[in-house]
């Protein structure tokens, strides 16, 4: 099997980690295409700039630092596509930076994956989350908008996938200070027909 591409720095400001372990766990039961990727990991940073200035006044009304970095450790759990009853694990080692105001998640994933074996573990690095927004370009997911509250409620959508086959990719769940994220998702189809699944993860 062919190496995969170097890694593309794209402009989505926050969760674009959760963006690709769910659209990848949804794509994988809807017929998505196989993955080229290898067991090396690789190195993703979801931002404008390499790295994020830090806020010296955090507007605490937008802020979701606080609630993404209380995840620092080791946390794992079950995703299943719940309409088609495939199943595997994610797992997310997080580190978060309080001078830079960043937070450094490895995901890995197991499971049948985009219609193959589980990509390789990929390490991304979430900036301005200062924010709580979720806008930008992906090359794997399409055009991600959505947000995240200081409370841990997130709701983002894909569109423009390159799969031609999903028009959309809707996710909400929640972030429990300290302990778990949760979340469900909906693919919808061109031709209108749905999938649904959920993801729970909790600190180990």
């Amino acid at each position: 099997m062919p190496n995969a591409p170097p890694p593309r720095v794209v402009d989505v400001k926050l969760l674009g980690l959760l963006i690709a372990a769910v659209a990848a766990a949804s794509l994988a039961a809807c017929g998505g295409g196989a993955s080229n990727a290898t067991n090396e990991s690789t190195q993703t940073t979801m931002s404008p700039s390499t790295r994020a200035t830090p806020s010296s006044t955090p507007n605490s009304a937008m802020d979701a630092y606080p609630i993404m970095s209380s995840l620092d450790g080791h946390l794992t759990g079950p995703w299943t596509n719940t309409t088609f009853k495939t199943t595997g694990t994610m797992t997310w080692d997080v580190t978060s930076d309080a001078v830079h105001r960043t937070v450094t998640i490895a995901i890995m994933l197991t499971g049948n994956v985009l219609g193959a074996a589980a990509p390789a573990t990929e390490h991304i690095e979430l900036t301005h989350l200062a924010t709580g927004v979720v806008q930008g370009p992906s090359a794997a997911f399409g055009t991600v908008n959505g947000v995240i509250t200081p409370d841990g409620r997130i709701h983002f959508q894909l569109t423009n996938l390159p799969q031609t086959s999903i028009a959309t990719v809707d996710i909400a769940g929640i972030v429990k200070q300290g302990t778990s994220i949760a979340f469900g998702y909906t693919v919808t189809m061109t031709n209108a027909s749905t999938a649904q699944g959920t993801v729970t993860l909790t600190k180990q």
